[in-house]
């Protein structure tokens, strides 16, 4: 829900007149009753970046350093044609641009992992979520419960405050700047079958980030 939607309440008044006599007939009436107005909250997310970067231990040419985590790495130009090989570590990095409004709006955010992904053992997932360079949902395996909630702010809420200790996003719509950073990591494990590394970058490009409301009752939580 990128835009904002107004609308306006509009009731009904009726009056009712019984006739005399051995028949009667109802008579009626009805005007417009005046409504405040309702001004809808937003959700939105964007998107930002999704580069590649190896981090193996034994790369020499550590040219660059992973956005958010600030791990020391070589930016890889074209996850398409690398090579992949055993004992290989990847990490795709990607920033949201989020925007919350809402006095009783909560997030879920969440990493969906390809079910393909999910079943392959030659490689190991894991993922941190950062925010201005700092770790806000420490290292956990991909594929685990993922259950990080996040709020509007002060801004974005209007009648309502932030509850205390759960991380804020005060932003009301997106502005093309990152809020939180997700850094995946894909750690690729000996393995006898070749084909299976194919198989696993076909399906890295699956990994997603989904961000939506909920409404559980279950309150907010960080991680």
């Amino acid at each position: 829900m990128n835009n904002k939607t107004k609308g306006a309440l509009a009731g009904v008044a009726g009056v009712a007149i019984l006739a005399g006599g051995t028949t009667f007939a109802l008579w009626s009436d009805s005007d417009k009753v005046d409504g405040g107005e309702i001004t809808s909250g937003n959700l939105d997310v964007a998107a930002l970046g999704g580069d590649w970067y190896d981090t193996s231990a034994d790369r020499a040419d550590r040219d660059t350093t992973v956005p958010f985590s600030g791990v020391s790495a070589h930016k890889i130009t074209s996850i398409g044609s690398y090579r992949v090989v055993p004992e290989d570590t990847l990490q795709m990095v990607q920033g949201l641009d989020i925007g919350l409004e809402g006095d009783n709006l909560q997030a879920s955010l969440k990493v969906v992992v390809p079910a393909a992904l999910d079943a392959n053992d030659g490689v190991e997932l894991s993922y941190e979520v950062f925010r201005d360079g700092v770790v806000v949902q420490p290292s956990k395996a991909l594929g685990s419960a993922f259950d990080m909630r996040i709020q509007a702010g002060q801004s974005g809420q209007d009648q309502g405050d932030p509850d205390p200790g759960v991380l804020v996003i005060d932003e009301i719509d997106t502005d093309g700047v990152a809020d939180l950073g997700v850094v995946i990591t894909a750690k690729f494990l000996d393995q006898d079958d070749q084909d299976l590394v194919t198989t696993t970058l076909a399906d890295l490009a699956d990994i997603t980030v989904e961000l939506k409301q909920v409404r559980d009752g279950s309150g907010f939580k960080t991680n």
